[in-house]
């Protein structure tokens, strides 16, 4: 039956992410607004709803060590993980380059999150700042990167789009991003409940299935995104979720209680973030391509991030 769970878990978590992104790109043609935009925005935030409950979960429960733990972690493997998995399936296709400004508030915004964590706890002035920046960088991608009034008007007429079909490509979003979300849920129990049945420790489950399952919505997404000659999508979901975990769930966070940040998270794990942050930029700014064998480096990065963390880098280090 666990077994039966976790599968099923899968296939609707698949499924979902097919339907949101068909949904997303239809919107994003139909409107004139690049895939970029729509996976930085709607796809971004549906995807990061797993992060949004657990982290207001943990800081209800005073976790605040798993509020941090899941943000920080969720934003290593979308770039590690969710990237390097994404991009292994890329056959060809358009290169990316992302506008300087959006680059800026990633880079800058994960910046910003390490100095005011150095201090050793996310208070309320803390939570404003970076919330603060997350209404920025929103306020500055919808003023940039939306088209002109000429310009959508151009693709109204050109596109030939029926409102029928607009509210059904809104619903296909919403469908997606709650059997995605649903999915996710049911494929991170089941594999919880199979790891306790193996004898695996509370300890590893945490540093694995915990931290993929909030970033299984981003994986599934991207993934799809990327299967479908969409890279713009896929790196606009990873861009977005990565600002929304940390300047919008972290500074909201810190807004209603203050985040105590643990020692392994100052000595190691936010250091690991932001470097492979800073790896990213590269590749964002069209520098770099991102190919096949590139993604192959990111994923096996991750799986030595995670064998780091199974033999308890942050015990070591403390």
């Amino acid at each position: 039956m666990i077994y039966l769970q976790t599968i099923l878990g899968l296939v609707i978590l698949l499924c979902g992410a097919e339907v949101l992104v068909r949904g997303a790109v239809y919107i994003a043609r139909s409107f004139g607004i690049s895939h970029l935009v729509i996976g930085m925005t709607i796809v971004a935030f549906g995807t990061s709803a797993p992060e949004l409950v657990v982290v207001l979960d943990a800081v209800v429960l005073e976790s605040e060590g798993l509020a941090l733990g899941s943000l920080i972690g969720s934003n290593i493997a979308n770039i590690l993980l969710v990237l390097g998995a994404s991009t292994l399936v890329i056959r060809g296709g358009p290169e990316i380059s992302v506008d300087r400004s959006d680059i800026i508030f990633l880079t800058g915004g994960t910046l910003v999150f390490v100095l005011l964590s150095v201090f050793g706890t996310l208070d309320l002035g803390a939570g404003v700042i970076l919330f603060g920046v997350f209404t920025a960088f929103l306020i500055q991608s919808f003023r940039k990167h939306l088209p002109s009034r000429s310009a959508a008007t151009h693709t109204e007429n050109t596109f030939h789009s029926t409102l029928f079909k607009k509210i059904f490509a809104g619903l296909s979003v919403i469908i997606g991003v709650g059997a995605v979300l649903w999915g996710a849920n049911q494929m991170v129990q089941g594999c919880v409940e199979i790891a306790r049945s193996l004898h695996v420790s509370e300890e590893v489950i945490g540093l694995t299935l915990v931290a993929l399952g909030t970033s299984l919505p981003e994986l599934a997404t991207s993934f799809v995104a990327a299967a479908r000659g969409n890279l713009e999508m896929a790196v606009g979901n990873i861009l977005g979720s990565n600002l929304f975990n940390l300047l919008g769930i972290g500074g909201l966070a810190a807004i209603i209680s203050p985040l105590p940040v643990p020692p392994q998270l100052l000595l190691f794990d936010i250091w690991v973030m932001l470097g492979a942050t800073i790896l990213l930029v590269p590749f964002l700014m069209g520098r770099w391509h991102l190919r096949p064998h590139v993604g192959a480096v990111f994923f096996a990065g991750y799986l030595a991030y995670i064998g780091l963390q199974a033999v308890g880098v942050g015990g070591m280090l403390e």
